[in-house]
């Protein structure tokens, strides 16, 4: 992937994120609510989600029963601790695929024959175990880190218990990388993927309190990204957005120069993860925009719309996303590719090597750029399909960290992680 999203200070963020929101015309019977319940001139969409197509809203909805059927061979297989010899799952087109090294406990044997009734559910044997990868990964990881510029750029654990996949800069020769890192790993496979690392995206153009996801925000180091989600930790009310993008104690505004607010000096920022929380006042928001992008050049066309936050989900394997950065407009149909175990590093536009862990990757289905520079930070969910909203509502699933040159793949950090960070949640839109 050649941009991303990182803690950045002074202007290194410019260089990462940038979108815009246009507000289309509406009657005022149309438009969303705004401060104290008044009117934002965004548009209810006619037809929520109406940008995606007939096949891909089936696959989507196809795969809730999936999710609820993994849901159950997670939780056991986490009791069961790192030892147990779990080695990952994913959602398939027509079942759960679970890998497992050995013969699996008897709580877990269980746990597959009540997933069963849920959903079609497939075991197979692994050679290695997730915990396992994780181990051999360590030292290339550290290596990593430890070597701005060098020839690795993102470590993650490849699907099935298979072994380690490597991202490079596509410089060394295969050979010339074998010889260097093979000896790592204690004997696990390797598999080198060249020329197609993460990298920071900083830059919809001028939102209004309260605050809403999806939103151009700049910051007074004159750089743009995107606003993901409105949250609250307590009776503390903010944005959530990409790390990179920001420090603490600096001040952040809209498109159109209205101050949102400032990240906290303690506990804003959590580095390693690429979460960052903006002070902000979001009460009555609970919302994120949705369909046109700001551009330049955005990938939706369309016009803006509105969309209720409803809650939060755990992200799986195999499960397909949409993001709605500032920039190129909500762009859909994005397949999670691992566990949430990449780690990428990269040079920020200060010359500084930054490093993050337990990401999730993307890849573009449709095969289009469908993530660019100034998208970072911006609100990743899943289209909630069932009925009761006039304006169509979302599940929150994490915040875009970064992306590869050509658009094609896309990096994010979980919301459950910045659950677990910084212990936050949400804000549910009072319009349901």
């Amino acid at each position: 992937m050649r941009w991303r999203a990182r803690h950045l200070t002074g202007a290194a963020l410019a260089a990462i994120l940038t979108v815009a929101l246009s507000a289309p015309a509406a009657s005022a019977a149309a438009y969303g609510p705004g401060p104290a319940g008044g009117p934002k001139p965004v548009a209810k969409e006619p037809t929520p989600f109406g940008y995606i197509d007939t096949a891909s809203r089936a696959r989507m909805m196809a795969q809730e029963p999936l999710k609820k059927a993994a849901a159950k061979i997670k939780a056991v297989a986490d009791a069961a601790g790192k030892d147990s010899g779990f080695a990952g799952l994913s959602l398939e087109d027509d079942h759960v695929q679970v890998w497992w090294k050995g013969e699996p406990p008897r709580e877990v044997s269980e746990a597959v024959a009540q997933a069963r009734r849920l959903a079609p559910l497939r075991v197979e044997s692994a050679p290695y175990s997730l915990a396992e990868l994780k181990a051999a990964a360590r030292p290339l990881r550290e290596r990593m880190r430890a070597t701005p510029g060098g020839a690795i750029r993102s470590v993650d654990v490849g699907k099935g218990g298979t072994g380690l996949v490597v991202g490079t800069d596509g410089k060394a020769a295969e050979s010339t990388l074998r010889e260097s890192y093979a000896g790592l790993t204690g004997g696990v496979p390797i598999t080198f993927e060249h020329g197609d690392t993460p990298q920071f995206h900083v830059t919809r153009q001028n939102d209004a309190a309260p605050w809403w996801g999806g939103a151009r925000i700049v910051s007074e180091d004159r750089a743009t990204c995107s606003s993901g989600f409105p949250v609250r930790i307590g009776a503390w009310e903010g944005i959530l957005t990409a790390g990179h993008c920001g420090r603490p104690g600096q001040l952040w505004k809209d498109g159109g120069g209205d101050t949102i607010g400032r990240v906290p000096a303690d506990n804003g920022e959590r580095v390693g993860h690429d979460l960052l929380l903006i002070s902000a006042m979001v009460t009555r928001g609970g919302m994120i925009y949705d369909g046109g992008g700001a551009g330049p050049d955005p990938v939706n066309t369309s016009a803006q719309f509105q969309k209720n936050i409803r809650g939060w989900e755990t992200t799986w394997n195999g499960e397909w996303l949409c993001h709605s950065g500032q920039r190129s407009g909500a762009v859909c149909n994005w397949e999670v590719v691992n566990d949430g175990t990449l780690s990428y590093c990269d040079e920020d536009p200060f010359g500084n090597w930054e490093c993050y862990d337990d990401l999730f990757d993307t890849r573009q289905v449709d095969g289009i750029g469908g993530v660019q520079p100034g998208d970072s930070g911006g609100p990743v969910f899943r289209p909630y399909w069932e009925t009761g909203t006039s304006t169509g509502s979302v599940m929150a699933k994490g915040i875009i960290s970064g992306g590869s040159g050509d658009g094609r793949r896309m990096v994010l950090q979980d919301f459950a992680t910045a659950v677990a960070d910084f212990g936050l949640s949400p804000v549910i839109s009072p319009w349901l």
